[in-house]
């Protein structure tokens, strides 16, 4: 018999009348109102109160694997954000050492102007003839010293490959604009190209654009391959 019959039954019998009214006033409101659970009632209750343990367990265990996961991810973020700073580093101190490079390098040649038209040459003169003979090399040739560089508009004194001692400087290091350097490579203002090695040290000159471009050396047009 449930608990709710067996107080109804005590309420209504003899017994009931030793209980103080205002207790059975209370009891009655009670069952009126079905407030007091019955033993298989409570006995529901502590399972569906045992499975809300277990999923908060559950739940509790997931948010720990969860907070894991996070503390991972922070971790390897922090980690690429290092290797980020670095790397704007590295490349932060290369462009430093390339504008020093190119502040040291020498500043490229002025275009000479356009020759004027040749006067006639004057008729020689006794006083002409009489003129000191500049010095001649060995076996009648012309010295280092009048041969001079072959970089149009310098006119400072040769030193080998054709060119005096600053512009020898560029060739080597292959800074010098419109020459086949070593290896056959040739800068023609902002394009490169290579050529035969056996080329170097003569000029280049560029004809067309495009598909059409074309390398002379020595007013000859000579195979090359243009570079990215």
């Amino acid at each position: 018999m449930a608990f709710k019959d067996r107080l109804s039954n005590f309420l209504a019998g003899p017994a009931s009348q030793v209980v103080e009214a205002p207790v059975r006033e209370i009891i009655q409101d009670a069952l009126a109102q079905g407030t007091v659970a019955s033993a298989q009632e409570l006995q529901q209750l502590r399972r569906e109160l045992g499975k809300s343990g277990e999923r908060m367990r559950s739940l509790e265990a997931r948010l720990d694997t969860l907070a894991e996961a996070i503390t991972s991810l922070q971790a390897r973020a922090d980690a690429s954000a290092r290797d980020a700073q670095a790397a704007r580093q590295e490349l932060m101190a290369a462009k430093a050492e390339l504008a020093k490079t190119v502040s040291a390098s020498p500043a490229p040649k002025a275009a000479k102007p356009a020759a004027k038209a040749q006067e006639p040459a004057p008729t020689a003169t006794k006083q002409n003839s009489e003129a000191p003979k500049k010095a001649k090399g060995k076996g009648g040739r012309k010295s280092l010293k009048e041969l001079g560089c072959k970089v149009e508009g310098c006119d400072d004194p040769h030193r080998s490959k054709g060119f005096c001692s600053r512009h020898y400087q560029a060739w080597r290091r292959g800074r010098l604009d419109g020459f086949v350097g070593p290896e056959g490579y040739v800068q023609v203002g902002e394009r490169s190209f290579r050529v035969a090695p056996k080329l170097q040290g003569e000029a280049v000159s560029v004809t067309g654009s495009g598909k059409r471009t074309g390398l002379k050396v020595n007013g000859k047009k000579v195979e090359f391959t243009e570079l990215e």
